[in-house]
């Protein structure tokens, strides 16, 4: 089975909320909020893109290693 690992930096833009699959399983779901970042020659400096929101699920393993709020 292939599986894609993905990294995504951003801020919570929702409670998150803990529960167990139908198999036990624990699951988290959050909206998460990013915005990308890239440097600007004409500015010289760094510029803010739009940002990007999405809806998150995570399960098994990254569903119990998720805590809210952060220690």
């Amino acid at each position: 089975m292939n599986e894609t690992m993905v990294t995504v930096v951003g801020n919570a833009a929702s409670a998150v909320e803990s529960r167990a699959s139908a198999s036990g399983h624990p699951v988290v779901r959050l909206r998460l909020a990013t915005t990308a970042r890239r440097y600007d020659g004409q500015r010289d400096g760094w510029t803010d893109d739009a940002c990007t929101s999405a809806s998150t699920r995570s399960g098994r393993s990254g569903g119990s290693r998720s805590t809210w709020p952060p220690p």
